[in-house]
């Protein structure tokens, strides 16, 4: 029987070639896929990494050196005629040898394939909807790692759907991403719709996307957004509407399980009217819910806040010389554990001359604040950035120290190492440390401890952090005046930059008791900007007189920068900065506390246009004297070459620094070289 279907199948092929008209194959053969243009080029690149992190005799010290050679072959064509499908595709292959070394293993050589590919298509590419299909296989370099083979490949595969036909444009997204490391896998999904609407005097942007992610170490995460951004004008009259929502989920070994809403509405409209006046009201409103289960048999722990702004603001300006504004604002905020009611009015006048030789600028400002707390206010998810072993100050003053939890924003495996929403609490006295500074807190990053274990310690990686914490309890209303002017002189050209700035703030307890008392601020800063190409030089004095804060800065900089010639150009700095506390109230006890940080650094750059040649060679030496020493040593350069059709790429760094906190030494080092040597075969 299916030998009969296969015959009836081969008589009916037979017919059609032989009736079907030849010109018809003739059309047919147009859909065949066109090149327009290939490369091929063979490529080597070699990458080698140490790190070495130590404190008080522990620590640990890795290498890491690859090798990868491969043949890359990419083309690009269309079908049937460039305006139906465009196609792009590269195909890479190869071998990938790699050695890893520890301060306590040595691993022999290992090789693995280097395999990358990447296609595109894109149907009807000049019309006004447009369908791109897109996938691809990545292999990437994982730096700063503390174990062998970690690897990190990404597979790539989706589609992306374009319409614009004015008034509307309209974008839909639709991405899988899988991730695969030694340690685990990532499985990754992303769904996203946004649309346009352009018709004077409307402007609508609307949007929603969603992801989902699972890795195999039992990780999971989920996100929401969604937003709608909106513009009207008429004439003299516009009004800019937006609001968005977001919805973060997590579940994790660290964070059994979390929940974060956020969502966020503003209005502000402005209208010019007459004699140069334009008048503005705005309104805010943020709430943030948080979420959070340490352990399975824990208790929720829920910290939530909405805090409403609605200000007014007139403003005139006189020609370009006067420009003068006034502003009320209206503050609520209700937390968790605490409310903020505020209101205040501020008055800012500047003032600008043109005077023989230079300006003359003028300015004041005028500010009053009523504040009515109660409770302990939160603090949710507050965002800091710093890198292993350094430390940061809390915006908040008279923050509860028994509140305060810190999580980072565990990177992504892959370059550039980006926030993958996935917050890992830390844990205090391990990972970090809290130092009472003032009225405040400093957060110390452990050099050697920094992380748990599912957070890779990427060297000289400038991480998210993020800090949840409540204000010392207590009820109380307080005024707060501000007065504050400024002068600055252009003299000589722009050569001679003098200026002067005053602020005052004046506290005032109507009832209730405020956490540490009222303080009186005044800042006094005096300074002077030199600038007489290719010099410039910088010198400024600041005084806070502050009961609870009270401080000295000097800070002075010298720099040069010039273009020696055509291909040369060279820049040095110097600088120099103090900042010192009188009888701050420092961990234990009140005492005299200064924070200087010194440095040089300088820049050469050279290009050989002739010889197709660019290279840089800088380096940098800083000191930083404070709760913790600190010295820091930088050397990098860069080459370029193009030769006939070979490119050479090669950058080589070295970092090292020293730290001495109490009585911890630590030393972190980091060497990085790299080349790449790339040949044009055609």
């Amino acid at each position: 029987m299916n030998g009969t279907k296969g015959i009836v199948r081969s008589i009916i092929f037979i017919l059609a070639f032989v009736i079907v008209p030849s010109a018809a194959f003739g059309d047919m053969r147009r859909f065949i896929p066109r090149i327009f243009s290939y490369e091929g080029d063979l490529e080597i690149e070699m990458r080698y990494e140490s790190h070495e992190n130590r404190s008080q005799n522990r620590g640990i010290k890795t290498s890491n050196t690859a090798l990868t050679e491969r043949i890359r072959l990419s083309t690009a064509g269309f079908v049937y005629h460039p305006r139906f499908i465009l196609f792009f595709a590269k195909v890479s292959g190869g071998l990938k040898q790699e050695k890893f070394k520890s301060s306590t293993v040595d691993y022999s050589w290992s090789t693995t394939t280097a395999n990358e590919y990447e296609f595109k298509t894109m149907i009807l590419p000049e019309h006004p909807y447009t369908l791109e299909l897109f996938t691809s296989r990545k292999t990437y370099f994982a730096h700063g790692r503390l174990s062998k083979g970690i690897k990190p490949v990404s597979y790539i595969k989706g589609a992306t759907f374009h319409y614009k036909k004015r008034p509307i444009l309209l974008d839909a997204t639709y991405i899988l991403n899988t991730v695969t490391t030694k340690l685990y896998t990532t499985d990754s999904k992303t769904y996203a719709v946004s649309s346009t609407y352009f018709r004077h005097p409307i402007h609508n942007v609307a949007g929603f996307s969603h992801s989902d992610s699972a890795s195999s170490n039992n990780a999971k995460n989920k996100r929401d957004y969604y937003f709608l951004e909106n513009e009207l004008e008429f004439n003299k009259i516009r009004l800019n509407s937006g609001v968005n929502f977001n919805r973060s989920e997590q579940k994790s070994s660290e964070i059994y399980s979390m929940r974060d809403d956020t969502l966020s509405w503003r209005e502000r409209l402005d209208i010019e009217l007459p004699w140069n006046l334009n008048w503005g009201l705005d309104y805010n409103r943020y709430e943030d819910t948080l979420k959070t289960i340490t352990a399975s048999a824990s208790p929720e722990t829920k910290v939530s806040s909405k805090i409403d702004n609605t200000s007014m603001t007139i403003s005139h300006k006189l020609y370009r010389s006067l420009a003068t504004s006034y502003r009320q604002s209206y503050v609520t905020a209700r937390t968790s554990s605490g409310d903020i009611k505020a209101k205040g009015r501020s008055f800012i006048s500047f003032y600008s001359k043109t005077i023989k030789g230079g300006t003359l600028k003028l300015g004041i400002n005028l500010n009053e604040l009523f504040t009515d707390r109660s409770g302990a206010p939160a603090t949710i998810n507050e965002a800091y950035k710093a890198q292993i072993g350094d430390s940061f100050t809390l915006n908040q003053q008279n923050a509860d120290e028994s509140t305060i939890k810190v999580s980072v924003n565990k990177p992504d495996p892959i370059p550039p190492y980006a926030p993958s929403g996935d917050l890992v609490e830390l844990q205090k006295g391990t990972n970090y440390t809290v130092v009472p500074f003032g009225n405040t807190f400093k957060i110390f990053i452990d050099p050697v401890n920094p992380f748990p274990a599912s957070v890779s310690i990427i060297a000289g990686h400038v991480y998210e952090f993020r800090v949840t914490y409540s204000a010392i309890k207590g009820d109380f209303e307080l005024k707060t005046t501000e007065v504050g002017y400024v002068i600055e002189l252009s003299l000589l050209d722009k050569i001679v930059n003098p200026y002067y700035r005053r602020q005052n703030s004046k506290q005032t307890l109507i009832s209730g008791a405020i956490p540490g008392g009222v303080d009186n601020v005044t800042t006094q800063t005096i300074g002077i900007l030199l600038k007489k190409a290719p010099y410039s030089l910088l010198g400024e004095y600041q005084e806070v007189r502050s009961r609870i804060r009270p401080s000295k800065a000097y800070r002075s900089e010298l720099a040069y920068s010039k273009e020696i010639n055509t291909n040369t150009n060279l820049y040095a700095k110097i600088h120099y900065s103090k900042i010192s506390y009188s009888q701050i109230s420092l961990g234990t006890e009140s005492k005299d506390y200064s924070d200087t940080l010194s440095g040089i650094g300088v820049n050469l750059q050279k290009t050989f246009p002739r010889r197709r040649l660019s290279m840089a060679l800088g380096g940098s030496y800083a000191q930083r004297q404070g709760l913790a020493t600190t010295k820091i040593y930088a050397l990098n350069s860069i080459l370029s070459w193009k030769f006939r059709d070979v490119d050479i790429a090669m950058h080589a760094n070295m970092n090292i620094s020293k730290s001495k906190f109490a009585a911890e030494k630590t030393r972190q080092t980091s060497e990085t070289v790299y080349l790449n040597v790339k040949k044009k075969l055609f």
